[in-house]
């Protein structure tokens, strides 16, 4: 591993302990509450009870997470992307698409722990059956999913 990875690997622990952090603070507070401090929205009833001092914590995790001087600058989405947990399946996805390149990965959200790779596995296929055939050709599946579904799919109608 080169120094570089091993930097990147060492700032991606960093994010993650302090994304951890705000979640934390979410848990005690709301979530509405740590966005709503961070983008400096005007006091509500979730935010008074807040100590200056966790406003400032948020607000200080914030910009070392994104790398900016104010919090306010961060898009709202962005902020409360940052209180969600990564999936490993999304992890996993993320990283498949950032050595190949491509621009085309979407979060999964409320997904069920099963990633279908059908575009890359059609590729591959030499002969199709005119009849029958599977919705996705390819899948990734976490061990906690437990199971995969495949679907089969007619492709005459009689």
């Amino acid at each position: 591993m080169s120094q570089e990875d091993q930097i990147a690997r060492v700032r991606q622990e960093e994010v993650n302990m302090k994304k951890a952090s705000l979640r934390s603070l979410a848990r005690q507070y709301s979530e509405a509450a740590v966005i709503e401090t961070a983008a400096g929205y005007a006091p509500s009833k979730e935010t008074d009870k807040m100590s200056e001092e966790h406003k400032k914590e948020i607000k200080q995790l914030y910009c070392e997470i994104f790398e900016v001087k104010e919090s306010k600058e961060i898009p709202y989405i962005e902020l409360a992307d940052a209180l969600k947990s990564d999936k490993l399946l999304e992890r996993f996805a993320y990283r498949k698409r950032d050595r190949t390149g491509a621009n085309d990965f979407v979060k999964m959200k409320g997904s069920k722990g099963q990633l279908d790779h059908d575009e890359e596995a059609r590729k591959h296929v030499k002969e199709e059956n005119d009849l029958v055939g599977f919705k996705c050709l390819h899948y990734s599946v976490t061990e906690s999913n437990g199971h995969v579904e495949v679907t089969v799919v007619k492709k005459i109608i009689n």
